[in-house]
């Protein structure tokens, strides 16, 4: 049985996002037009994102207003402990890459310490070049 949902993020940067997934060890597929889900069932997205210990693959849904939503069966446990529940993890994440992604190119900083607290929020240090 599918237990699809959609959850509309503030996720703008798909460079980003690629990195939010490798810093959680999940497997980002740019230009995978299909994400798997249960029984072998497929849904149409922009990008998908695979995840360790599971078939079952993440979705990502481009919105009208250039955001993207994340689109999954968070049925499979797997998939809220990968990605949070409704994602958040990941959007925290993706929001953390941001941050690393325009401090290097606009500074050349380099990521000098990241500490990861309790209630999620994710502290980074940076150094300026």
């Amino acid at each position: 049985m599918s237990h699809m949902r959609t959850y509309t993020t503030s996720i703008r940067s798909i460079p980003a996002l690629a990195l939010a997934c490798q810093r959680l060890n999940l497997t980002f597929h740019e230009n995978q037009k299909t994400a798997q889900y249960y029984g072998k069932q497929l849904d149409t997205c922009e990008h998908a994102i695979s995840i360790p210990d599971t078939n079952y693959q993440v979705g990502v849904v481009k919105n009208v207003d250039a955001t993207y939503a994340l689109r999954a069966d968070f049925f499979d446990s797997q998939v809220r402990k990968a990605i949070g529940e409704n994602g958040l993890r990941l959007v925290q994440e993706h929001h953390a890459a941001v941050v690393l992604l325009e401090a290097q190119s606009a500074y050349g900083a380099e990521l000098v310490e990241e500490k990861r607290h309790a209630n999620g929020t994710i502290e980074i240090i940076l150094l300026e070049r």
